[in-house]
């Protein structure tokens, strides 16, 4: 069982859970969700209801944009009611497939397609779920809805929100798109929350925030998902009727569901399209989570890591220097590389978890950890050289990972010009960042590259891109 089920378990709907203003507020400081690029979508959910609760306002509003839409209903829902025998447990089923198919018409979504396997233990079926996922994207790929421009989407489970079939349903809808880039390389994988709303807090430091986003839902649309949340009477009143005790689901977990607006977690190359030229947007992701790019736990992450010290030319360095550290995990490894390495990142919190992590592999003997230098400062440029930080003078090794979007266009050329100039003569640079559009990028994070192989004085060594969803560049300082 995951960490987030174990908290979901520890917190029962009964209890007043977490207030929603609280996730109104977290969710107020998110930039936009921006879904008119939408053209096909798939949702993939657990149970019926699922749909509505957690993403509701998104279908409407997708729905009235004319985006084309198969939403699937992976379990039939008749475990919701504890202690039912397999009569009223068929009776439950029916009635929420019944559910489902009119909030549909509510949202003015087509018909569900409703997988039926049983409600509990879906993490046994993640395979069979991947397949029908991925059979949906096909569909939208090759039927009437493959025509014309636009995005596919896959719009499913955060899988973290605590209860385990909706992270079951999280990880196959990850597989299938896996699956399905392919032949399809830029479908998009995009999450929502239901239950964490319940029992997380926006500061707990699960949610990745910096790929979160906030939807703007027209009256109409949120109207249509209130509407829509009132159909399922056999999860949100006493089932099969009033003498049968408390319902499903109390009151205050479907207000609390109503009233908090929209989000999404933006897995995949799905990113807010909203400047981040901002020290304060780096500060307020960082508020709210100590690693919002989760370095220290993605699968992700640990692979682009280790192409990127593959990537290095040589084995040893003088004297490395790496901009945007973040909280310090690939610096470490930089460490083992280099004789000394010098880390900046302008905020505080990052620079704090970097030291952390710093001083405990000191404390455990390290001495390679020894060799490193954290600072608190960001790549700039300003009318005199007080105000111009452009790193230190003689490295001979750069590595700028997925940062260089974060600074202002009309300062990267100049910033870049400034890491050559002041690079020892034959040092490496290496750049890796995100293939896929970023906020301020549409054409990709390693568009960034192309900034750096037009800088003067820089010799392009060698490119893998090899992933689909990050690109490596290797550069050599020319001799001066």
């Amino acid at each position: 069982m995951s960490e987030s089920s174990v908290r979901f378990a520890a917190c029962p709907l009964s209890s007043p859970g977490t207030d929603p203003e609280v996730w109104t507020s977290a969710a107020a400081e998110l930039p936009q969700l921006d879904v008119s690029g939408w053209a096909r979508v798939v949702v993939a959910v657990a149970h019926p209801d699922d749909e509505v609760l957690g993403a509701g306002g998104i279908i409407a509003d997708l729905a009235a944009r004319g985006a084309s839409i198969e939403t699937i209903i992976v379990s039939r829902g008749e475990g919701a009611i504890p202690g039912l025998d397999a009569e009223s447990q068929e009776q439950l089923a029916h009635e929420r497939r019944d559910e489902s198919t009119r909030a549909a018409e509510v949202l003015g979504a087509p018909t569900p397609l409703f997988l039926g396997l049983p409600d509990g233990g879906l993490q046994d079926h993640e395979f069979r779920i991947s397949e029908a996922i991925a059979a949906g994207v096909r569909r939208m790929l090759t039927g009437r809805a493959r025509s014309g421009a636009g995005e596919t989407v896959v719009l499913t489970h955060w899988v973290h929100d605590g209860h385990p079939d909706h992270e079951a349903v999280g990880r196959a809808a990850a597989a299938a798109v896996e699956r399905v880039r392919r032949t399809a390389p830029h479908t998009r994988l995009v999450s929502f929350p239901v239950w964490a709303l319940h029992w997380d807090t926006p500061c707990d430091g699960i949610v990745p925030w910096a790929r979160a986003a906030r939807a703007e839902l027209d009256p109409e649309a949120f109207d249509r998902k209130t509407r829509a949340a009132r159909v399922f009477r056999s999860q949100n009143a006493p089932w099969p009727d009033e003498s049968s005790g408390d319902p499903v689901m109390p009151a205050h977990v479907v207000q609390r569901l109503l009233e908090v607006p929209e989000w999404a977690i933006l897995d995949s190359f799905a990113q807010p399209r909203e400047a981040v030229d901002s020290r304060a947007h780096l500060e307020g992701l960082y508020s709210r989570n100590t690693d919002p790019w989760e370095l220290e736990t993605s699968a992700y992450e640990a692979d682009k890591r280790d192409a990127t010290l593959a990537a290095l030319p040589r084995e040893r360095y003088r004297f490395c220097f790496e901009p945007g550290c973040s909280v310090g995990v690939l610096t470490l490894e930089l460490a083992r590389r280099a004789d000394r390495v010098e880390a900046w990142d302008p905020v505080d919190r990052a620079l704090d978890r970097a030291r952390e992590r710093v001083a405990a592999r000191v404390r455990d003997g390290d001495r390679d950890a020894q060799r490193l230098t954290l600072v608190r400062r960001a790549l700039t440029t300003g009318d005199d050289e007080q105000a111009t930080q452009l790193g230190p003078r003689g490295a001979d090794l750069i590595v700028l990972s997925e940062m260089l979007y974060f600074i202002p266009h009309a300062e990267l050329r100049a910033i870049l010009t400034g890491l050559v100039e002041r690079a020892e003569p034959g040092a490496h640079i290496v750049a890796v960042h995100w293939r896929h559009p970023v906020a301020g990028w549409p054409e990709g994070g390693s568009a960034t590259h192309d900034v750096l192989l037009a800088t003067p004085g820089l010799t392009h060594l060698r490119r893998d891109a090899a992933s689909a969803d990050y690109l490596i560049d290797v550069c050599a300082v020319a001799p001066r």
